[in-house]
């Protein structure tokens, strides 16, 4: 959540969940779109095996909201949250897959099911190597762009670097671009990301940000770009303007040298 104080915008940064909650819903849609592309009479052993654990590891979670769903109070919710389902019993054996046939297409879904899984860089290390080595041109690949930068693992900014570099599919490559910009943003790293996010919105016109989204790629990189160059820690906040509770009409700038908080809330 961000702050002003006396026109100097300051960051709190809120408490996250832990990263296996956290990318879930990202992951079911890589989990769902492998499991649905799949031809029973062409999958391979090891792709049969992957989607074997990926069903089990998705009705575990499914079962926990259920049950998430049903508590009839904050205290039920309390004691079943650190209940939620995790990936950490199934990487040795996603692990071992992935390593005994490296080039076949499950393990390709092996690998990047292990990245989002890791819970530091280095146990994501094998696992980018191999995506890097055999699948970049991967259809596994082309539908995990979109939010490899979730996993905040250095290394995958390499993964996505060397999938641009190769890819030929213009809108692919921009959302490729615009996942690695992300990354550098997080980062902090500013510079490399304005650069990026720039391309993005040069190419973006007419690439949805997401799935279904209603946002383009174009938009969604001016976004980013407007914050990058506005709104960072110590830079002077927007003279934004606004309706009081009563109906008078505001500026920020009326408040000069006094301390201002502004409160943003949601319903999701």
């Amino acid at each position: 959540m961000k702050h002003v104080a006396n026109g100097i915008v300051a960051v709190k940064r809120t408490h996250k969940l832990s990263k296996s909650v956290a990318l879930v819903a990202l992951l079911f849609s890589l989990l769902n779109s492998s499991i649905q592309l799949s031809d029973a009479s062409t999958k391979t052993s090891i792709e049969s095996q992957v989607e074997s654990i990926q069903k089990k590891y998705s009705a575990e979670n499914e079962a926990w909201i259920r049950k998430m769903r049903a508590c009839k109070s904050k205290a039920e919710e309390s004691k079943l949250l650190p209940l939620s389902p995790t990936m950490t019993k199934y990487v040795p054996r996603m692990t071992t897959l992935m390593k005994s046939a490296p080039k076949d297409p499950g393990a390709g879904t092996a690998a990047l099911w292990l990245v989002t899984a890791a819970e530091n860089p280095a146990q994501a290390h094998d696992a980018i190597g191999i995506l890097k080595k055999y699948h970049l041109r991967s259809k596994t690949m082309d539908d995990a762009i979109t939010f490899l930068w979730f996993t905040r693992i250095p290394e995958v900014k390499d993964l996505l670097k060397a999938y641009i570099a190769q890819q030929p599919n213009k809108t692919l490559k921009t959302t490729a671009t615009f996942s690695l910009a992300k990354m550098f943003a997080e980062e902090n790293a500013s510079v490399e990301a304005i650069r990026l996010f720039e391309e993005v919105a040069r190419n973006g016109k007419d690439i949805p940000e997401r799935k279904n989204s209603v946002r383009t790629l174009e938009e969604a990189a001016n976004s980013h770009l407007f914050e990058l160059r506005n709104l960072l820690v110590g830079k002077k906040a927007p003279d934004i303007q606004g309706t009081d509770v009563i109906g008078k009409q505001f500026k920020l700038s009326d408040f000069a040298g006094k301390v201002i908080m502004l409160d943003f809330f949601g319903f999701w």
